[in-house]
Parts: C-alpha cells; sequence; structure tokens
C-alpha cells in the first residue's frame, strides 16, 4: 500500500542526484544590505575610519568571495588562456552563479579595456530610479571587489575596476587589465 498507519502517504524518495543548498534570494539580498549598512553607516564615534576606508573594506570582502566563488565555477572546466576568454568566464559562468543571470553587454577596445554592463543588476533592483547615488555606490562596494577577486583567480588582475550606476538597476563595470588606470 502506499499510505503508512496514518492514511499519509510516505515520504518521496531523496533525489538520486544532491543539488546545491539554496538560499532564498531574498535572504541574499538582506544580508548583502546590512553588510553594507554596518560598514557605511558606522557611528562617529568611530573617528578613525572613513568611508574610503569602509568602502575599501567591503571590496575586500567581495574580493574573497569572488576568488573563492571563481574557484568553485570553473572546476573541472579549461582555465581561460587569455584576457578576453577570462572576462568572458566572468560575464557567463561567474555572473550567473553570482547575480542570477549573465551579463547583458560586454564591449572591450581589445587593449586591455573591458566594459561589462547588466541592464538589471540584482544588487540594485530595490533601489529607486530616483535614489541617491551613495545608496547604490554603497550596495556596489561588495560586487566590484567580487570582479577584481575573480578575474585574480582567472589569473588577469584587473589594474582598475570603476563602476557607474546613472540609474538604478542598470550598472556599468569598467575593468582595465594590464592598462595604466
Amino acid at each position: 500500500s502506499n499510505t503508512d498507519e496514518g492514511g499519509a502517504p510516505p515520504p518521496p524518495p531523496p533525489p538520486a542526484t544532491s543539488s546545491p543548498v539554496q538560499v532564498a534570494e531574498i535572504c541574499l539580498d538582506l544580508l548583502l544590505a546590512e553588510t553594507e549598512r554596518h560598514f557605511m553607516h558606522r557611528d562617529v564615534q568611530n573617528a578613525n575610519t572613513s568611508s574610503s576606508d569602509d568602502a575599501k573594506h567591503l571590496q575586500a570582502i567581495g574580493y574573497r568571495v569572488g576568488y573563492a566563488l571563481v574557484e568553485r565555477c570553473s572546476r573541472g572546466k579549461p582555465r581561460p588562456t587569455d584576457k578576453l576568454d577570462a572576462v568572458k568566464f566572468v560575464c557567463k559562468d561567474f555572473w550567473s552563479a553570482a547575480f542570477g543571470k549573465n551579463v547583458d553587454h560586454l564591449r572591450t577596445n581589445h587593449r586591455g579595456v573591458f566594459v561589462l554592463q547588466d541592464t538589471s543588476f540584482r544588487n540594485l533592483r530595490h533601489v529607486p530610479q530616483h535614489a541617491n547615488n551613495d545608496v547604490a555606490n554603497e550596495r556596489l562596494q561588495i560586487p566590484t571587489g567580487m570582479l577584481q577577486g575573480a578575474l585574480a583567480a582567472l589569473g588577469v588582475p584587473p589594474t582598475s575596476v570603476e563602476v557607474e550606476c546613472n540609474s538604478p538597476p542598470d550598472v556599468t563595470f569598467t575593468v582595465k587589465i594590464g592598462v595604466a588606470p
């Protein structure tokens, strides 16, 4: 019979293959927002720390996350052999794992400058278009660091990563690799 003594059907069998642990996106969004808020809005009593230092700290957190995520995403795959291949990997595999979708547009001058555009960037989904630029800037510190760490893990550490957001959730990252900042 397909029921136990209480009349309820037995639990379904476990899946044949184990899937990665998943967390509700809203939990991740809230965690990131709180982390950013913590660093960017600390009490004035900590006068030794500037908002620039806080931004660098958030980028350092992102760097470690991006580095580790690329190592995980690239397991069993051939490593990119040049800058362009590394950036393409970041735009597809890494971006999808980190932000749930591919980068919308990638442009390059073929001299080490790459422009990545995400027109519906996950970290800015809940930021109103008319919001103060500081709000968007805060939400972009960890992803900027993630991008730096991802590229470093692929063997092409960027010279600089600049981020621009004129109208959330549209964001543009300009990555320079081997080019003077």
